[in-house]
């Protein structure tokens, strides 16, 4: 019973630290909205996949999230990028 107590926090706190980073909710959001499928029905690896690819649009030229990283859209574009960047970060080392 204490396993999977355990078991269902963590999953808990999975979503609670995915649902903090706002451009890994659209995109999760919209791929739920294309498969016909719930969030949480999503495995952690498949989540962390797409924490990845998010995470790179920061760094790809072109993009927009590069374009707000970079301080194209100005300081508050640039402040959110970083904090993006930083909790994407977080969350692929620690559910990776």
């Amino acid at each position: 019973m204490t396993q999977s107590y355990l078991q269902r926090a963590k999953h808990r706190n999975f979503w609670a630290d995915a649902m903090e980073i706002q451009e890994l909710m659209v995109v999760m959001e919209n791929i739920s909205a294309d498969d016909k499928r719930t969030l949480e029905s999503y495995t952690k690896k498949e989540v962390v996949a797409e924490a990845k690819y998010v995470l790179s649009t920061f760094f790809e030229s072109g993009h927009m999230n590069n374009d707000s990283y970079i301080g194209e859209y100005g300081e508050d574009e640039y402040n959110w990028a970083v904090s993006e960047v930083s909790k994407l970060k977080a969350f692929i080392d620690r559910f990776n």
